[in-house]
């Protein structure tokens, strides 16, 4: 690995639409070594070598990443990254997507002025008639890389997970060229968890996936299921 593959690793991890927790990388302390951590809802990118992230703008934050990590647990299972990508590019893309509705920038509401029959005028704020209060507006950019469609689900083992996210954790592999990780036993059906699910460990980086399992879905939105290797 080097620097500019962690790099983009990290900026995959903190920045990725609605599922952003930390928006900056924080310092913190794992197993008494001091580290620099990337996380959203989902993912967790430990780096060990803080050589790597000169130039990065990176905060100190005590986070307790001994209960989080659990290194010794173990993954009788192994995920192989391109036959993971081979069943997301089976999903639904599209160009359209979520931009901040420009007259009420993402606020959702106006303000506006009015004359009352006094003769004095008053502001009064109102729901955005443009985006009707959500603060964003669907919108299609022909020149824009096609993007997951949302409300997509793939079964791994028992557990159903959303793609995107699933998408999301591949392209970390890829960045990092992780060909190959461990991965966690079978969960329970329909258990809502956010126990590591895939776990990368070496002398540079951690990577724990904690992509949550769905609420029950219906079937006929789960598209494709990917059944990994058991370990030998």
């Amino acid at each position: 690995m080097n620097p500019e593959q962690i790099k983009s690793a990290f900026d995959v991890c903190i920045a990725y639409g609605d599922m952003i927790r930390f928006g900056t990388p924080y310092y913190t302390q794992l197993q008494q070594q001091k580290v620099a951590i990337a996380t959203d809802a989902h993912m967790l990118l430990v780096v060990k070598n803080l050589s790597y992230l000169d130039g990065l703008e990176i905060t100190e934050k005590p986070i307790d990443l001994d209960r989080i990590v659990p290194l010794d647990w173990q993954y009788p299972f192994e995920l192989i990254t391109k036959d993971l990508r081979k069943e997301i590019k089976k999903y639904v893309y599209t160009r359209v997507h979520e931009v901040e509705c420009e007259d009420c920038a993402g606020e959702g509401w106006v303000e506006y002025e009015y004359e009352a029959l006094n003769g004095e005028t008053y502001t009064k704020y109102c729901t955005c008639p443009i985006c009707d209060g959500s603060g964003t507006l669907l919108h299609e950019d022909k020149n824009d890389k096609p993007r997951l469609k949302s409300n997509q689900y793939i079964r791994i083992l028992s557990g159903v997970y959303d793609v995107c996210v699933i998408e999301k954790v591949c392209r970390v592999l890829e960045t990092l060229q992780i060909e190959k990780i461990p991965m966690n036993a079978e969960p329970k059906e329909g258990v809502v968890t956010s126990y590591p699910l895939f776990v990368a460990n070496n002398d540079e980086i951690t990577l724990v996936a904690m992509p949550c399992i769905s609420e029950p879905i219906v079937s006929s939105k789960i598209k494709t299921e990917y059944n990994p290797i058991k370990s030998i």
